[in-house]
């Protein structure tokens, strides 16, 4: 015997997505997204920062060097820019006669446009044996993240 009853549910089936489901597929990859970008500028930030990091270590190096081989005193000119300058650093030989230039041995650097550069000195002097009196500290800053800075200490 075959019997009905009159609560009878029927189950509708759905051949598609509905626009709630698409809205909500794309409100979590919008999130996911945010995240990852804001990840992806810090990422970036730190890798320029750290290629600074070792052009100004280099460029240290490079006085220090100078210094012993010229037996001669190298002062490191620290100069941060103003409105539309970078900042930079360069060097020059006061113990030299004008034969040879500090820029041709020591070229001047400039930090990119997004790192901004803080000491407390801007001159650093090196005695003819690449050495300081005094440490010198100074600091690299990202101008779009100051979360990402670097400090140097040169000894």
């Amino acid at each position: 015997m075959f019997y009905t009853s009159r609560f009878y549910t029927s189950r509708i089936r759905s051949n598609g997505i509905s626009v709630v489901e698409v809205l909500i597929a794309l409100g979590v990859v919008a999130v996911i997204i945010s995240f990852v970008a804001t990840s992806f500028g810090t990422i970036t930030n730190k890798a320029e920062l750290h290629a600074t990091v070792e052009d100004v270590n280099f460029s240290i190096q490079s006085a220090r060097n100078t210094a012993r081989e010229l037996e001669t005193d190298v002062i490191m000119h620290l100069k941060t820019g103003q409105h539309e300058e970078h900042d930079s650093i360069s060097f020059s030989l006061p113990g030299r006669n004008a034969e040879l230039g500090p820029s041709e041995l020591l070229p001047e650097f400039q930090l990119p446009a997004d790192i901004h550069l803080v000491a407390d000195e801007t001159t650093i002097h090196f005695d003819n044996r690449g050495l300081l009196e005094t440490p010198v500290r100074f600091l690299l800053v990202s101008n779009t993240d100051e979360n990402v800075n670097e400090r140097l200490l040169i000894q």
